[in-house]
């Protein structure tokens, strides 16, 4: 079962069950550090890294220090306060200045275990952790005894030992620089020459860029890009987004060699730029374990995002015809309720809650900003328009629930419905003609928003084609 966040008035036993396993895990045993390290630091449990998402409350609360309870006051205590304050906070607040806001809280807990003989009471693996904040200081005191307290983990197996740059590699950071270099943008620091060298060298290690955010570059709109965005929310993948807003941005960008195909949407992720819609998805996906486990499940997933991609490209397309709320209404007279009937038609056959059945895919949140989509320009209510499919409506309402996801269609991230200002900007920018209701000359009537009058139209139009389909 995938874990759920915990409460604000968790317990430290609490804490430590959600991040160790169960109380009866052999934590010594290589076997288990093996199958852990990739969920602590790797990102491969996507469920797991929501949950930590989810915590916020409980991170609030210790670190306000207000924990009375004498449980939260022995070892196994603070080292689930150190737990929170450091691995969980960094998790809950990747790529932002937040995630390094309680690192000296942590330092301190940890230096109370180290000084008041608690840590020796403790498993290898729960010394490991208490080393690690530490390791997390731009204080070189603190740096210095997190390399101490490594000498004294009782690492039976050398698992510890065998892990590429402990104990030194972050003391060494902090010696040469006196600070960690990789939190310079995030901290609004300038950094160095000789800081900029090393980060942008491939001897930079992979924990210095664990905080880096990635760069979609697209217009100041949904289009093409919203799907990628919403799978950046959901998969907690930081990003910035440098707006292309005039024809000289947009030339800027091609003459940078960086669009494979003279096209935007581009994503700067891991290093590489990566253009194409679908293929940025898959690549999201496949990082964040969303990709499918196995190649069916993955070829399923991809039919699902080939079929909603296909669809909502009327919906996106729509803006930019002369005639857009007929546009519109096509597309929610016909073509969404036809991709509704076949969504339906999968779901049934699998009963599973989700697009490939048991397990969540990327493609459940390419369907999720199609429905949202269409919810938001839809000038009727969405679910009586699709009533006759209960299973879709039900997957988007799902999907909604994630909190993250509430926080992200509420927040200044979501773009706005395109507006015939947005329409004249991107042509402008692409050099194409401008739809004459969106001219700057057209009279303000003609430049409202392009979906109102649409419903009733659409309406009829879904209720003949849903008539048409039971005969």
């Amino acid at each position: 079962m995938d874990p759920t966040s915990l409460p604000e008035d968790a317990s430290p036993e609490d804490v430590l069950a959600f991040w160790f396993g169960p109380a009866d895990a052999d934590t010594a045993s290589r076997a288990y550090l093996t199958s852990r390290m990739p969920r602590w630091f790797g990102g491969a449990d996507l469920m797991f890294d929501i949950a930590q998402r989810g915590m916020r409350p409980l991170i609030a609360r210790v670190a306000r220090a207000e924990l009375a309870e004498p449980a939260w006051h022995t070892p196994r205590g603070l080292l689930a306060q150190i737990l929170v304050l450091d691995q969980i906070n960094r998790s809950a607040h990747r790529g932002t200045a937040a995630a390094f806001a309680h690192d000296a809280a942590a330092c301190r807990l940890a230096r109370r275990l180290a000084e008041g003989g608690g840590f020796e009471t403790l498993a290898p693996v729960h010394r490991f952790f208490v080393c690690i904040a530490l390791s997390h200081s731009e204080q070189l005191a603190d740096s210095e005894l997190h390399v101490a307290l490594a000498a004294r983990l009782g690492d039976a197996t050398g698992y510890f030992a065998s892990l590429d740059g402990f104990p030194h590699e972050h003391y060494e950071t902090v010696a040469r620089f006196g600070r960690f270099p990789h939190r310079n943008a995030l901290l609004g620091r300038p950094s160095t020459p000789e800081e900029a060298a090393w980060l942008a060298s491939p001897s930079c290690p992979a924990w210095a860029r664990s905080h880096a955010r990635a760069a979609l570059h697209y217009f100041d709109g949904r289009g093409l890009a919203d799907p990628i965005r919403f799978l950046l929310e959901f998969c907690l993948v930081p990003y910035e987004e440098p707006t292309v807003t005039t024809r000289a941005d947009f030339d800027a960008l091609r003459a940078s060699g960086r669009l494979a195909f003279g096209q935007v949407p581009l994503l700067e992720l891991d290093g590489t730029p990566l253009v194409q819609t679908q293929a940025i998805l898959r690549y999201v996906a496949a990082k964040k374990g969303l990709a499918g486990g196995g190649a069916a499940e993955a070829a399923a997933a991809d039919m699902v995002v080939n079929g909603v991609l296909d669809a909502r490209m009327a919906l996106i397309v729509a803006p930019f015809s002369e005639t857009p709320a007929a546009a519109l209404a096509a597309f929610f007279g016909a073509r969404l309720p036809r991709l509704a009937a076949h969504l339906e038609a999968i779901f049934a056959r699998h009963a599973g809650p989700y697009a490939c059945g048991a397990s969540l895919t990327y493609a459940d949140v390419v369907l999720l900003e199609c429905l949202t989509y269409a919810a938001d320009v839809y000038d009727g209510e969405l679910r009586q328009l699709l009533r006759e499919y209960p299973r879709v409506l039900a997957h988007h309402a799902r999907m909604r629930s994630f909190d993250h996801m509430k926080e992200f269609l509420q927040s200044e991230r979501r773009k706005p419905p395109p507006d015939a200002a947005y329409v004249r900007r991107t042509c402008e920018i692409l050099g194409r003609p401008c739809p004459a209701y969106a001219q700057a000359r057209a009279p303000m009537a003609s430049r409202r928003l392009w979906a109102v009058g649409a419903a009733a139209a659409a309406a009829a139009g879904a209720m003949a084609w849903i008539a048409m389909r039971k005969k």
